[in-house]
């Protein structure tokens, strides 16, 4: 469950906090099921996962808070969402692949932000227009 905080886990490929860069939220981007087709044109599912995954999340999240209240602003977007953050501090995991085998995950406190946005809490923070 990515939304339960005991569940969640940075990967060693994430994006982590530089001096000076502020670092707001984490979202599931980890193990991602996504569309492919093949060369012959056949629609099957595979595996994903990195920024590319997790930024659609926010984005999505971002689109339900404007369509809630679509007088705010990038600013009070960002309260939001880092307000409403689950917070995830640094932490090992062991997970289970979907080959079935196990690894470990570490972390630490410059890669998680705020914590684990969710679209609930997002929009519960969220002000009607």
């Amino acid at each position: 469950d990515p939304t339960n905080i005991e569940d969640f886990y940075i990967t060693d490929f994430s994006s982590r906090e530089l001096a000076g860069q502020d670092l707001d939220v984490a979202a599931p981007g980890s193990w991602i099921v996504g569309p492919y087709q093949n060369n012959s044109g056949q629609t099957s599912f595979y595996f994903l996962g990195g920024t590319s995954m997790a930024s659609p999340h926010v984005a999505g999240i971002v689109a339900l808070m404007v369509q809630k209240n679509s007088s705010l602003t990038a600013t009070e977007v960002e309260t939001i969402l880092e307000g409403s953050a689950i917070p995830l501090p640094a932490g090992t995991r062991t997970i289970t692949n979907p080959d079935g085998s196990s690894s470990s995950v570490s972390w630490g406190d410059d890669a998680s932000g705020w914590g684990l946005t969710t679209a609930d809490g997002a929009l519960a923070a969220t002000p009607l227009e």
